[in-house]
């Protein structure tokens, strides 16, 4: 990974394949990339009621599921979809140029009533 302003390089777009979810650091950040209906989406990849490694999970449709109590999160908003999270993950930024995936170093703000 390579710094580009506020964002850092992650990975080629081409590796990125549909339906699959990629850890990936962002300092001491677990952050993840997944692709779905052809848009990439980054997130923070731990579940946020338990620790668990989001991308051992699966994603159905917008949703990532935790491994660990099943747990949804939408993709896009991060949410929380599925109790036992209440809390949304921290969702990021993510840009496509010269077919290289570019994720913003901060978080975008989630809405409070998502929370």
């Amino acid at each position: 990974m390579s710094g580009n302003g506020d964002y850092i390089e992650v990975m080629p777009e081409e590796l990125v394949e549909e339906g699959e979810m990629y850890p990936f650091d962002l300092g001491d950040e677990q952050l993840m990339l997944a692709r779905v209906d052809g848009k990439i989406h980054a997130l923070h990849g731990i579940c946020t009621h338990e620790y668990a490694e989001l991308w051992d999970g699966d994603i159905e449709d917008d949703t990532v599921w935790c491994p660990l109590h099943s747990s949804g999160f939408n993709v896009e908003t991060g949410t929380a979809t599925n109790m036992p999270a209440v809390v949304p993950l921290p969702v990021y930024e993510v840009k496509v140029e010269d077919g290289k995936v570019f994720v913003s170093t901060k978080p975008i703000k989630n809405d409070p009533d998502d929370r």
